[in-house]
């Protein structure tokens, strides 16, 4: 590591084990993806079909890293993970969605992004560190040592995760992605409310199309498409895709850690369970809006079957909002930028926030108006002074 200016829902009871011990051939390749060749069966196929299963990109967050002398062994420890080398500066100001004290950027295309901790209005934040590790990073971790470092470094640092993609690749193509595309314009499917198709890269003659469930904001989304086009030939086959984020990437990442502590043939499962979990593709022409009386489209109810698939949909209680979490984002996000105003409009900013608070209480929903009239002021925490 390159170091500049230093100064400064839980699973539902599924079966755990893919198969039985002894019966599957796992192997690894230079990504660590855990690869398997399924039993013969009496589902009709001849073959026996590989897959592959792994994940696919990881963005975490050391909530309270300590000081910069930690952050700099987490740095030293993504590297060694991830086989990178990250330049790192410490003092260097960064936007990602947020302001950040100092940033890194790793050969491979690792990113790190740094908070000193140290607030201009005088409140204190915890030192933090996030970590970005794509699909090209990924692919060179061994996911045993990831685990074998992430698991107490987690516990110690406040682990967060704000990403997670787990991937199915089906190396002989089982899945058909023209009956795929058809759900989709058909709107066969369940759990999800948005779909849509994107070009995927081309290969020679060939045009790549990936077919997403699930809106760009949303939580969760399953996406599929030919790897083979996609990689330009370095990785075979079709590909199923479940992205994660907010806080389900929490809750899956925390689930991918227990499963591989215990056995990589349960984390086999658990990914195989989750990502087909993402969308229920069901025959929706009767316009029943039950979807368990809609019958199950023959392509996906084959495919479970040839993987042994229990698809689990990934569930997170939601936070309830309250007037005080308002509040405390205020204070944290907002401050500094009513400070920068008020400094720019001078005598005109008193004004101009009585008419922007104006602005905000027209636009107030019955459900907000309703959290206001039931929240006791003197339960909550806030500053006058």
């Amino acid at each position: 590591m390159k170091v500049k200016n230093k100064e400064g829902v839980s699973r539902t009871d599924t079966p755990r084990k893919w198969l039985k011990p002894g019966t599957a051939t796992v192997t690894r390749n230079s990504s660590d993806i855990l690869a398997r060749r399924t039993l013969p069966s009496n589902t009709g196929y001849d073959s026996q079909p590989i897959f592959q299963v792994g994940i696919d990109w990881l963005d975490i967050s050391f909530r309270n890293a300590g000081d910069l002398k930690t952050v700099e062994s987490l740095i030293s420890a993504v590297e060694r993970i991830t086989g990178d080398s990250i330049d790192f500066c410490s003092t260097k100001a960064v936007f990602n969605g947020r302001m950040w004290d100092g940033s890194g950027n790793g050969l491979k295309g690792t990113r790190v992004w740094f908070d000193a901790g140290c607030s201009d209005d005088g409140h204190e934040r915890p030192v933090q560190l996030k970590v970005a590790m794509p699909g090209s990073v990924m692919a060179e971790v061994q996911l045993e040592t990831l685990v074998a470092w992430l698991v107490p470094a987690g516990a110690k640092y406040d682990l967060d995760c704000t990403r997670i993609d787990l991937c199915l690749d089906d190396k002989e193509k089982n899945l058909d992605l023209g009956k795929i595309t058809e759900a989709h314009m058909r709107g066969d499917f369940f759990n999800v409310s948005y779909s849509n198709l994107e070009n995927s890269g081309k290969r020679k003659q060939d045009k790549g199309v990936a077919v997403y469930f699930g809106s760009p904001s949303s939580t969760k989304r399953l996406v599929f498409y030919d790897k083979s086009i996609e990689s330009g030939g370095k990785v075979e086959g079709i590909r199923a895709e479940a992205r994660f984020r907010k806080q389900d990437a929490a809750t899956v990442l925390l689930d991918s850690l227990e499963a591989l502590s215990h056995d990589t043939q349960d984390f086999i499962q658990f990914a195989v369970n989750t990502i087909l979990g993402v969308v229920d593709f069901r025959n929706r022409s009767s316009d029943d809006k039950n979807r368990f009386r809609c019958p199950v489209l023959s392509w996906y109810s084959d495919f479970i079957r040839i993987v042994r698939a229990s698809p689990v949909r990934v569930r997170t209680e939601l936070k309830t909002e309250c007037v005080q979490r308002s509040i405390d984002w205020i204070k944290k996000s907002v401050a500094q930028s009513l400070a920068l105003v008020q400094n720019v409009l001078d005598s005109d900013f008193p004004e101009w926030l009585e008419t922007t608070i104006s602005q905000g209480a027209e636009r107030l929903s019955i459900k907000r108006r309703e959290l206001a009239e039931r929240t006791d002021k003197n339960l909550l925490l806030f500053d006058t002074q």
